[in-house]
């Protein structure tokens, strides 16, 4: 029986300061109420006890002993230690483990064609009936080219090098404006192309502060970097390296106290 009451006082000791610390910011204390006492007798274990001796603290500000250890799968802090000496270890812990903020970049790229090209000009056409015959000329307002001249049925060459067929009214939306008179046709051109925008990808990601992010929109192609030789046969043998290709923006964002977001851009476009 006294074999069993010292395994369980034991325990008792080493479980009396066991602190599980989380890397996500928040402290989750774990201790057995289980004292020495209400194990088979003995001394209190908040008095730093173990195996009969008394553990004493130096008065140069190191307080106590402790056995720390790191469970990657949980990610926590494992303390094993006494009351007094888990205090300033999770003072420690707490002003170092602080999560850092985050940002969530939205990033739209975009094709866009450039097409400025117009068709921007005035028309006239005049023509005069004397003696039984009908007399035209057309030409632009622009000067751009010398008057032309025609004789007959208003049939004559205009400044943008197209035959005048006749100034009938043209459909709504062509881009074109007529002025009919007795002797008289003015024809107003306004005709412009605009270029197409087209959305190529809306990728986002999760940075954190002071680290930088990729995004990648394109697709990794393997290169050969080196080629060497069999020494018995000949045979090529060749080493292969992955590139990523396409559209390549690296982000690097800061974040101050008050929420405001500084972000470094560098974009980048590559293809074979």
């Amino acid at each position: 029986m006294s074999k069993c009451n010292s395994i369980e006082r034991t325990l008792a000791i080493g479980l009396a300061g066991l602190i599980l610390w989380s890397s996500t910011g928040v402290v989750a204390q774990q201790r057995t109420t289980t004292s020495p006492n209400r194990a088979g007798g003995g001394t209190g274990a908040s008095s730093g006890t173990a195996s009969g001796t008394t553990r004493q603290y130096t008065p140069n500000g190191t307080v106590g002993d402790a056995m720390i250890s790191v469970d990657p799968e949980t990610h926590r802090v494992i303390v094993i230690t006494d009351e007094e000496t888990s205090k300033y270890v999770g003072q420690v812990i707490t002003n170092l483990d602080r999560p850092e903020p985050q940002v969530l970049i939205k990033v739209v790229f975009l094709e866009v064609t450039h097409n400025n090209s117009s068709d921007i000009g005035i028309e006239g056409a005049f023509s005069r009936n004397l003696n039984s015959t009908t007399t035209g000329i057309v030409a632009n307002a622009f000067g751009l080219s010398s008057l032309n001249s025609a004789v007959g049925t208003n049939a004559a060459v205009n400044a943008f090098g197209q035959a005048v067929q006749s100034f009938a009214p043209t459909p709504p939306g062509a881009g074109l404006y007529q002025v009919l008179g007795s002797d008289f046709q003015v024809t107003l051109r306004a005709i412009a192309q605009a270029g197409k925008t087209e959305v190529l990808s809306r990728p986002s990601i999760l940075a954190r502060n002071n680290q930088q992010a990729t995004i990648t929109v394109g697709q990794s192609v393997p290169l050969v970097t080196s080629v060497s030789y069999n020494g018995l046969n000949g045979t090529p043998v060749s080493a292969i390296s992955y590139q990523s290709v396409g559209i390549i923006l690296r982000v690097t964002p800061f974040i101050n106290s008050s929420g405001m977001v500084e972000m470094i851009v560098s974009p980048q476009i590559s293809q074979l």
